[in-house]
């Protein structure tokens, strides 16, 4: 989210090509909820506020993630997280965020992966 709006986020694997696009408030959510089945992100200090999926409490704390590189030890512990989270909560998560789970782990086991809006990895990448 950026500026306080939901925007489309892309992620690229710089190991694998693989890309994805997805809205940022649903990121938000997978980010948040992963951080509570043992991924430890690096960009993020301190615990998450809270178990609220709320907007306005999860938008500062999940920030980091909305843009820039994600390293692949921080790719590595997201993968992980997602994989605990998925067996733990799958069933039980809504099918959208459910679906992007499982997308965002196959662009996480990719190793090092780029979080851009969609508008800059656009201008960033050439259309194939």
């Amino acid at each position: 989210m950026l500026n306080g709006l939901s925007v489309k986020i892309e992620l690229i694997s710089l190991g694998t090509g693989r890309r994805m696009r997805i809205d940022s408030k649903t990121l938000c959510k997978i980010l948040h909820l992963v951080g509570f089945h043992g991924w430890k992100p690096e960009r993020i200090e301190g615990p998450a506020p809270s178990a609220s999926w709320e907007t306005q409490l999860i938008v500062p704390h999940i920030n980091p993630y909305l843009s820039g590189a994600v390293s692949e030890a921080d790719a590595a512990g997201l993968a992980a997280g997602l994989q605990n989270m998925i067996s733990a909560e799958g069933l039980g998560l809504s099918p959208e965020v459910h679906y992007v789970a499982l997308a965002v782990l196959a662009i996480a086991k990719g190793g090092t992966f780029e979080v851009c809006p969609e508008a800059t990895a656009e201008v960033a990448t050439p259309a194939s």
